[in-house]
């Protein structure tokens, strides 16, 4: 099977587990804002101390994983924790090796 096949196996799958409803997150907000306006995005900046960083690029070495990996869980347990919704799906890219 060539990588086009396989990945059109994987994204008709990824498609299919998420359709239908997405859950309400919850989250809390400062403004409503209305569907009939254009989707926007913002960028969030934040500075990780050195000290964090070597200790997460250790556990990312001693779990043989990407660092990637870990943020996403770190991202998933805050937003568990802020909205207390178990389902919880968080979209990125992908990276390709």
């Amino acid at each position: 099977m060539g990588n086009c096949d396989a990945y059109q196996k994987l994204s008709e799958y990824w498609l299919d587990k998420f359709a239908g409803q997405l859950t309400d997150s919850s989250l809390p907000v400062d403004f409503e804002q209305h569907s009939s306006l254009p989707y926007k995005t913002k960028t969030l900046g934040f500075t990780v101390s050195s000290d964090l960083c070597n200790k997460l690029n250790k556990l990312s070495k001693n779990l043989d994983t990407l660092l990637f990996s870990i943020l996403m869980a770190g991202l998933k347990i805050k937003l568990y924790k802020t909205t207390l919704n178990k389902d919880i799906t968080i979209g990125t890219t992908i990276h390709r090796l």
